[in-house]
């Protein structure tokens, strides 16, 4: 678990927790392509830890051959 602490902070040059807002800015200031980023998450996990802040379950074959299927 420490170590998904460290490699969070060290991935987000940031020593401060994830922060999610439903508020956007009006005109965000985006200087180039470097400032951005994207994730896809895939909500299974072998195990849960506090690296992510996402929806997340333990891995359910099930549930992934669903999710895979659009069921």
């Amino acid at each position: 678990m420490l170590s998904t602490s460290v490699l969070r902070i060290i991935m987000t040059r940031s020593l401060e927790p994830f922060v999610f807002s439903l508020e956007l800015p009006d005109d965000p200031e985006v200087k180039s392509n470097n400032d951005l980023g994207l994730y896809l998450h895939m909500p299974f996990c072998r195990s849960l830890c506090s690296f992510c802040p996402y929806c997340k379950v333990l891995y359910d074959k099930t549930l992934a051959l669903e999710l895979r299927c659009g069921t």
